[in-house]
């Protein structure tokens, strides 16, 4: 059994219609397969392949002082002295550094940075370019997947590369390169060891070896591809073995949605998946990399959509934009979330599990967010609802305050080459409060104030 190897060059020719059934097989029944005659320069994938190798060994030394070395070391003395062992089951025999564009790149080999730049750029080009075939496979719309991965033009996809290095393992039957998972996101590109294998994914039950090809790129479809196929296109199981000989090289790429981005299935038919946002999917993903990816699902079934009463104009002038919160975030480390604490829970067997969670929040974040706490979801629907419709009956209003005026006369001095300042003293906000006893707005109708206002203590956000 060998995963599928496609021809890219025919997407062009004659052949065209063949190669997209094959790349829409790929996608439909493994999940991963490997693009030959991609279109990247065979010389610049020898530069990767180099300044990368170059690079592992300026990291080798600290490689040999990492944690699981130094466990497989005390698990081999054990076994010395014939005491039982185990595997080392919650690590990964993994050397590993993440590049982004706005991240801290190695220094060293010097070419190093100018090098995978370059290709990383070729890499997007390509990632972008299975978006659109897969959705002329799936019949969708042009640009569907595009608007969702940047939430419709307002966020940039988060492209983000991993270089690992598997070094020789002294036992490999104690350890594993990296753990079985399914990956998050969307678009997966990897170029992979063309001599030592390692890579296997999960297929009918059985795991397949991802055989070493020279100069191929291998594709696989994350979590988020799955879900707006809605199932058509499988995020699978895969795994990297630990080997007794070879240095296995891995230049993981990762086109994924913005964190912002709202992700749910595309499809017409009925949705056998939640509509949620990316960055939700994010928080559950990272404490489960190595769990069941269905529990991900249903958990972002459950979290309730947020939504802010106090509503702004959807796009920011750019005046007022900051660098994008997605931009210093990377999905191969923990990303830094607020508790979400299961409020239901309370009153059950894990009351001073929760009790605790609770007090850890208010310790050491000052802020959590509460889920199954007791407020109705449909009220909370009418709530969003309202105040969307009170918000349009304000928003010209809002188009004439402080901060407008003052950012229209800014654009004007930059428009006539004048200097400017940012606007660091108003918010770029429309805002009122309610209490029971102030005047509340008459529309819409349904806004009106209620006979028993919601108590402070069902609030979400704590």
């Amino acid at each position: 059994m060998v995963i599928p190897v496609i021809d890219f060059s025919k997407l062009e020719g004659e052949e065209r219609a063949e190669t997209m059934a094959q790349i829409a097989n790929g996608c439909e029944e493994w999940g991963f397969f490997q693009l030959v005659n991609h279109g990247i320069p065979v010389e610049l994938l020898e530069r990767v392949k180099k300044v990368c190798a170059e690079c592992y060994k300026l990291r080798e030394e600290g490689f040999k002082e990492s944690k699981p070395v130094q466990m497989m070391k005390e698990i081999v003395d054990r076994e010395g002295e014939g005491l039982a062992v185990k595997e080392l089951d919650d690590m990964d025999w993994e050397d590993v550094f993440t590049l982004q564009d706005d991240n801290q790149w190695p220094s060293n080999p010097p070419e190093f940075k100018e090098t995978m730049m370059e290709y990383r750029r070729e890499l997007k080009k390509l990632a972008e370019k299975m978006l659109e075939i897969m959705e002329e496979n799936l019949g969708l719309e042009k640009d569907i997947m595009k608007g969702a991965f940047t939430s419709g033009d307002d966020y940039a996809p988060f492209f983000g590369t991993k270089v690992s290095h598997y070094p020789p393992c002294p036992r490999p039957d104690l350890a594993t390169g990296l753990r079985a998972h399914t990956d998050a996101g969307g678009v997966i590109l990897l170029f992979q060891d063309d001599e030592v294998s390692g890579l296997q994914i999960l297929k009918d039950g059985r795991w397949v070896d991802v055989q070493p090809l020279a100069d191929a790129i291998v594709i696989n479809t994350g979590d988020q591809i799955e879900v707006i196929s809605n199932g058509r296109y499988k995020s699978v199981w895969h795994r990297v073995l630990a080997t007794r000989d070879g240095n296995r090289r891995s230049i993981a790429s990762f086109y994924n949605p913005a964190l912002e981005a709202t992700i749910g299935p595309a499809a017409n038919a009925a949705a056998a998946y939640p509509t949620f946002a990316f960055g939700d999917y994010m928080d559950v993903y990272v404490k489960q990399k190595f769990q069941p990816k269905q529990p991900r699902f249903d958990a972002m079934a459950k979290v309730p959509t947020p939504y802010l009463v106090i509503h702004c104009i959807t796009e920011t002038p750019k005046l007022l934009k900051e660098a994008p919160l997605h931009l210093s975030l990377t999905v191969f480390s923990l990303i830094m979330a607020i508790p979400v604490i299961d409020f239901s829970k309370l009153d059950g067997d894990e009351r001073t599990q929760t009790l605790a969670q609770i007090a850890n929040a208010c310790e050491e974040w000052g802020f959590f967010q509460l889920v199954n706490h007791g407020i109705p979801i449909e009220l909370l629907e009418r709530v969003k609802k309202v105040c969307s419709e009170c918000y349009k009956l304000r928003e010209e209003e809002f188009r004439r305050s402080n901060p407008v005026v003052q950012l229209n006369k800014l654009a004007d001095q930059e428009g006539e080459g004048h200097s400017f300042e940012k606007l660091d003293n108003v918010d770029w906000e429309d805002v009122f409060f309610l209490q029971d006893d102030n005047q509340w707005p008459s529309n819409p109708l349904s806004s009106s104030k209620p006979p028993n206002p919601i108590p402070p203590h069902d609030s979400i956000i704590v």
